[in-house]
């Protein structure tokens, strides 16, 4: 048996036997994790989004600030 790494409002330790398999995981629990991962992928797509925006605009800043200095 080994134990697995799991958060959960109980905390409680989670142990296997052997490799879990998704394909005897019912199909309401199977949409419900498919749904979470969704989520979970869009809200990190969208958290590098804004950190790729915000480093292009300070980037585009400092250009400006460039452009306006005096030699």
């Amino acid at each position: 048996m080994q134990e697995i790494d799991i958060k959960n409002d109980l905390g409680l330790k989670i142990s296997v036997n052997g490799i879990p398999n998704l394909t005897q995981m019912p199909d309401d629990e199977l949409d419900l994790l498919a749904t979470i991962l969704e989520l979970e992928i869009s809200n990190l797509a969208q958290k590098s989004y804004n950190r790729k925006r915000y480093y292009n605009n300070a980037k585009q800043k400092e250009l400006k600030h460039d452009k306006v200095r005096p030699p």
